[in-house]
């Protein structure tokens, strides 16, 4: 190495630990992810001169990937990809590896199609990534490529990539706190509305309406109902019903006759989610009662072991509207709502008999 040489790779040095240190302080002090991975990229850019870059983010339960972040110099941009952990496209390899990688113009030419597509570049010099780990999982990936020199970037700048895509993945993870705090204590305040309107309401119409208001805090019910299950006739009552297509309240369905949805959350006992296609081939079966939504999503209320019902939602315009974490919040509160539901009833039929007592003892 030559004195020059030396100079340039000292001040090399000091150029990315300086850059790096920016990058640490922007994920302490920066609350909005636009901000924050505009800054990433700037930085990376002084050092490398990398015209594009990309954070993609690995959705687990879709098993796809999506783009928060996609600067790209013609303007281009990228879709939802998925079935990631079957693709053999760049971003994909780097996600189900869990390690960076880098690859020069000589072996992206030698790539399949699938790997290269989903790209608008076809004279890209360089790719390299590294994956967004929390916890040892993989939620995502920071790109970086350049169509202009294979020199911008080298093996030996993916220690320095790591590091970055550490710094995300922590902001990542640090939200990700934040917002399952702020739901667990959106859950808990919930719970506590659900057991006051038990007091509070006079009747269970009154009741019904109110935990369809209250879970407006946690989960979308523009389509919600209640149905309650009667052991002793086996059938099936919808008794709170709100729905953007079907206007009339469906009729009582017999268990033994009638194979719907909500009669299949009764029978296993289990919550269940249904997306679009799902759906479809159910409708097929004609399983469904009333217009087909694109997404479905129903819990069992339980008492004792026991079935009472049934509190569903459902959507007909976005097939994504409901996950894996909406079941689990939805569970999470079914408990409160069967036992608020259960005394409620216990009061009414009360109610009902010392009425009937006090005509009796009238007449």
């Amino acid at each position: 190495m030559t004195f020059m040489d030396s100079k340039k790779s000292n001040r090399d040095a000091a150029a990315t630990a300086n850059e790096l240190f920016e990058i640490s302080n922007a994920v302490n002090k920066t609350d909005n992810f636009d901000d924050l991975y505009a800054l990433i990229h700037t930085s990376l850019n002084k050092i490398f001169k990398l015209e594009n870059l990309s954070i993609a983010i690995y959705h687990k339960d879709k098993d796809s990937i999506t783009f928060p972040y996609f600067a790209d110099e013609l303007g281009s941009e990228i879709e939802e990809i998925f079935n990631i952990s079957k693709s053999q496209s760049l971003p994909a390899r780097v996600i189900n590896d869990g390690k960076p990688i880098l690859f020069y113009q000589d072996d992206i030419v030698k790539m399949p199609a699938e790997t290269w597509k989903m790209y608008p570049h076809t004279s890209c010099k360089i790719w390299a990534g590294a994956p967004l780990k929390v916890k040892g999982q993989s939620i995502g990936a920071l790109i970086v490529q350049s169509d202009r020199s294979k020199e911008t970037f080298k093996k030996s700048d993916l220690d320095f990539l790591e590091s970055v895509a550490d710094f995300v993945a922590a902001s990542i993870e640090r939200e990700q706190i934040q917002i399952a705090r702020q739901k667990s204590e959106e859950i808990s305040q919930v719970l506590l509305e659900i057991t006051s309107a038990v007091h509070s309401s006079e009747n269970l119409s009154q009741l019904y309406r109110r935990i369809h208001q209250t879970l407006k805090r946690i989960i979308d019910v523009s389509n919600f109902f209640i149905a309650l299950y009667d052991h002793s006739k086996n059938t099936i009552n919808f008794k709170y019903f709100v729905d953007q297509f079907d206007k009339a309240l469906p009729r009582a369905e017999s268990l033994t006759k009638v194979s719907s949805l909500t009669g299949e959350v009764i029978i296993k006992k289990q919550p269940l989610l249904l997306n679009e296609t799902m759906l479809l081939e159910r409708a097929k079966k004609k399983k469904i009662v009333g217009t087909t939504p694109k997404t479905w999503l129903g819990v069992p209320l339980i008492i004792r072991g026991e079935v009472i019902g049934v509190v569903a939602v459902q959507s007909y315009l976005d097939a994504d509207l409901y996950d894996e974490k909406d079941l689990q919040v939805l569970s999470a509160i079914s408990d409160q709502m069967a036992l608020a539901i259960h005394r409620k009833r216990a009061e009414d039929a009360l109610r009902v008999s010392e009425a009937r007592y006090r005509l009796l003892a009238d007449s």
